[in-house]
C-alpha cells in the first residue's frame, strides 16, 4: 500500500511492529507526510545499525509525531528533534526510558509549539 501512496499526508501504525527496513522506507520515501503516529513502537527491537540509518531529515514536511509509549527511543527522539525542521508537535508521553541527558545534549532545530511530556521521569 505504501509504495502506491507516495503523497500520503497522515500515517498511523499505532502498536504495530515495524521492521527497521519498513521504518527506513517510510522516512525516506513518504516525503509528503505531515503526521506520523508510531505510539507503542518498540525501538528496542531494531538493531543499532537500523537506528543509525534512519534519515529523519528526509521528513521535511512532518509537523506532528506521536511516539507515546515507545520503548528505547532516546536516540530516535534526539535525532528527530535535531533533524525534523518542520516539526511543531511531538508526543513523547509514557516513554519511560527517555533521559535528562538526552534533553541536555540534543540540539533542537524543530520549531516546536507543543510537546507532551506526561508521565516522563525527567527534569524540565
Amino acid at each position: 500500500i505504501l509504495d502506491q501512496s507516495p503523497n500520503l499526508a497522515h500515517l498511523s501504525t499505532n502498536h504495530k511492529p515495524l521492521s527497521g527496513n519498513l521504518l527506513s522506507y517510510i522516512v525516506k520515501n513518504m516525503k509528503c507526510l505531515e503526521s506520523l503516529e508510531l505510539s507503542g513502537f518498540g525501538f528496542d527491537k531494531l538493531s543499532s545499525g537500523d537506528l543509525e540509518t534512519i534519515e529523519f531529515d528526509k521528513l521535511i514536511n512532518l509537523k506532528e509525531l506521536d511516539l507515546s509509549g515507545c520503548n528505547n527511543c532516546n536516540k530516535i527522539v534526539g535525532k528527530i528533534l535535531n533533524n525534523c525542521v518542520s516539526l511543531k508537535r511531538i508526543d513523547i508521553s509514557c516513554c519511560k526510558e527517555l533521559s535528562d541527558e538526552m534533553f541536555r545534549t540534543t540540539l533542537i532545530n524543530a520549531p516546536l509549539e507543543e510537546i507532551n511530556l506526561s508521565f516522563l521521569n525527567v527534569n524540565i
